[in-house]
């Protein structure tokens, strides 16, 4: 199912009540949304992050500055990009991953070497006039919540079935109490499972593919 553009939060709570019988009790509603913020939240903690959560970071490092602060989203760096270090705009090279403790080897010219440690990026050596670090990097979305807002989670926009049969299965088991509802739900979340992680990879592949081409 491909979820309608201008479907809102609220009527997406709906079709889940509606999938579970028909439930109207207002409690449902609220399992339906925690349920899918859990989910959602094991999802986000890998150990596969799919195309949709890419999302592009600049940050401005003033003269004499060396760390800043990470995105608040962040979750991890794509390991197959290196951050490209631009000054007025032009590009001036890409900075290469090391730890932090080897850091203090590059003490002189523009920054060439970065660590990250915590909810920091940090560079070595340090900048002598402003310039900008942009990486691309795997961002948390932002919960599902339950209002007459037009949907944007990233997960129900583009692996509705997947996350919603999941939960289905998961509330008609343990809140239903339906075996049989579970069952079903299973099989339908595992089909959609393994046909969004198919597409995960093909979007993947091409879009690794437009960038060696480019």
């Amino acid at each position: 199912m491909k979820l309608s553009p201008t479907i809102t939060n609220s009527e997406v709570i709906k079709n889940l009540q509606i999938r579970l019988g028909d439930r109207k009790a207002p409690e449902l509603r609220l399992t339906i949304v925690y349920e899918l913020n859990v989910l959602l939240g094991q999802l986000e903690d890998g150990p596969v992050w799919p195309w949709f959560m890419v999302k592009t970071a600049s940050l401005t490092f003033l003269p004499g500055e060396y760390k800043k602060e990470l995105p608040a989203d962040f979750i991890l760096e794509l390991e197959e990009d290196q951050p490209a270090l631009l000054e007025q705009g032009v590009l001036l090279g890409f900075l290469r991953k090391t730890d932090v403790a080897h850091l203090s080897e590059f003490p002189v010219g523009p920054p060439s070497h970065y660590s990250i440690v915590g909810n920091e990026i940090i560079l070595a050596p340090v900048t002598t006039v402003e310039q900008t670090v942009e990486f691309r990097y795997y961002g948390a979305s932002t919960p599902v919540v339950d209002n007459t807002e037009v949907v944007t989670n990233p997960w129900l926009v583009n692996a509705y079935n997947f996350t919603t049969f999941s939960v289905l299965a998961h509330i008609a088991r343990h809140i239903v109490k339906s075996d049989e509802m579970a069952m079903r739900f299973d099989k339908d979340a595992a089909t959609a499972g393994k046909a969004f992680w198919i597409l995960d990879e093909a979007r993947k592949q091409a879009n690794a593919d437009y960038v060696i081409d480019d």
